[in-house]
């Protein structure tokens, strides 16, 4: 087993779940958060290894400041290796823009944007806890060549690019700040 670890937001589905999949491959401790509770279980079952699975929204702020606590008791003392920001809604498409609501425009901010600022937030002493860390953006290449009708997405992706920057002049050398556009 590796003294490394990860946490991967949006774990449940898509490039988190194939993220889980690999890490606990290479021996990697792997955490995790997730809305989809069944997805949690279904991946919970698949994989084997140290594994800590959370049921919640990386966009909320009371539900990372619970897993944060439980990410503590579960590193018990160790460094966080890496952080992979990768929640968000994955459907781009919004409609038009005169019938797209705020509440649905926010939506998409909450889910990438506002949960990788928690979510880094949260999780920063435990990577500050080693010689080095590395957190992972997951941003999309719509945040600079966006489609029609793909409004909060592409907002959310470029914001996220933005923080990317700001986090890796600010927190680097030491961790190292990076987003990748599948």
């Amino acid at each position: 087993m590796s003294n490394n670890s990860i946490f991967i937001t949006g774990i449940g589905n898509g490039i988190g779940r194939a993220l889980a999949v690999f890490y606990t491959q290479l021996g990697w401790r792997v955490a995790g958060l997730d809305p989809d509770g069944g997805a949690l279980d279904e991946l919970r079952s698949g994989l084997h290894g140290d594994l800590l699975l959370i049921a919640g929204d990386a966009g909320r702020e009371a539900d990372v400041i619970d897993t944060a606590d439980r990410l503590a008791e579960w590193l018990d003392g160790a460094p966080l290796t890496c952080l992979v920001n990768n929640a968000g809604i994955a459907d781009p498409y919004a409609g038009p823009l005169e019938d797209m609501s705020l509440a649905d425009f926010q939506s998409w901010i909450d889910a990438s944007l506002t949960a990788a600022f928690l979510c880094t937030r949260a999780m920063l002493p435990f990577l500050r806890r080693g010689d080095s860390g590395c957190i992972v953006n997951i941003s999309s290449t719509r945040a600079v060549m966006s489609e029609p009708e793909c409004f909060g997405y592409a907002a959310t992706k470029g914001g996220l690019d933005a923080l990317t920057h700001a986090m890796a002049v600010s927190l680097g050398p030491k961790i190292r700040v990076n987003a990748i556009r599948p």
